[in-house]
């Protein structure tokens, strides 16, 4: 009996607590789209890898956040290239496709890694530019 109290007790404040973000829509992914908006500058996965002198290099594909509705988050984006096993130094290899161009997304297709974070086998479907 104690046993199931506790349970519920702990469902109960757990769904509570899953309510509190201005960005939880009922959608499959909510939790994720929850870190999405809050991270700030976030980086997508390797778009495409290149075979180069150096030996293997990737395209990493940066999204500065914009705004977020109930569809859509908008970044502006910016390609960076760098190691297919490190996350690439934005300060020393800066390479922008477009500057100023926006991106939306819709957010059950995102997958999402804050800036330092290892990006391997990760990637972006349904990409809507603006």
């Amino acid at each position: 009996m104690k046993k199931t109290f506790a349970i519920s007790i702990f469902l109960l404040s757990l769904s509570f607590s899953c309510k509190s973000s201005p960005y939880m829509y009922d959608r499959p992914y909510a939790n994720e789209e929850y870190a999405i908006a809050n991270a700030g500058d976030v980086v997508f996965s390797v778009t495409r890898v290149e075979e180069r002198d150096t030996g293997k290099t990737s395209v990493f594909v940066i999204y500065r956040f914009m705004k977020a509705d109930k569809e859509n988050l908008v970044f502006k984006y910016e390609e960076h290239y760098g190691s297919v096993k490190e996350t690439p130094d934005l300060a020393e290899e800066k390479s922008f496709a477009s500057s100023g161009e926006t991106v939306s997304f819709d957010l059950a297709d995102l997958r999402v890694f804050k800036l330092g974070e290892n990006i391997l086998h990760y990637s972006v479907s349904a990409v809507n530019r603006e």
